[in-house]
């Protein structure tokens, strides 16, 4: 299983690495501003290590429909929070917005609430096998154990050394996916392998 995190067409290529420009949704239904989830600052320390990085916070669907655009961004990030409430705010001309922006090339960063929407609502894997995107399952909270692939290892800029092994995280209700739902042109970068979450019992991968 896969969990917590979509990515669509994100390139961490060396060309890229010298300005990334980074959109971060910051609308209805997006935990911006609390202290325990300091997600544009984690976003900004993450991308620093990449090279020169702009993180531009859009505040609304207006925002998305004037702003988001292959000329401004390189990405768009949605945080975590409330998908149906991201997806309300953006209403039907701003996901059609963001739609537009990755078919065109732009990448897409979800994270827990974030994936949700990519999946559920801008339907970016498809309409999955009930026309309603792909089913997901939230174990709840706490620690969740997972480990990278190889393709992960290779299109992610990370440590493979200090990364060895199986690496835990702190879990909180994103998207655990079923591999086998996925479509084929799916490319899986880490596999879920078990949890220590509050709801439910453990899920192996």
């Amino acid at each position: 299983m896969c969990v917590g995190m979509l990515m669509q067409d994100v390139q961490f290529s060396q060309a890229s690495l010298g300005s990334l420009r980074i959109a971060l949704y910051g609308g209805k239904g997006a935990i911006l501003g609390d202290p325990d989830y300091p997600y544009k600052k984690t976003l900004e320390e993450a991308a620093s290590a990449l090279g020169n990085s702009s993180v531009q916070i859009l505040n609304n669907s207006a925002d998305i429909q004037q702003t988001l655009t292959n000329d401004n961004f390189d990405v768009v990030v949605f945080p975590g929070g409330y998908s149906s409430q991201q997806a309300s705010g953006l209403g039907q001309q701003g996901l059609a917005a963001v739609k537009t922006f990755v078919s065109s090339g732009g990448g897409y960063i979800g994270t827990c609430a974030g994936a949700f929407l990519g999946l559920e609502s801008l339907l970016l894997y498809g309409d999955g096998p009930k026309g309603k995107g792909f089913p997901a399952l939230s174990l709840g909270t706490g620690l969740v154990e997972i480990e990278f692939t190889e393709q992960g290892f290779d299109d992610l800029p990370l440590d493979r050394h200090a990364l060895g092994g199986n690496l835990s995280i702190f879990y909180q209700g994103g998207p655990v996916i079923s591999a086998e739902d996925l479509p084929s042109n799916v490319t899986i970068l880490s596999w879920f392998l078990r949890s220590y979450c509050t709801k439910g019992r453990t899920h192996p991968r």
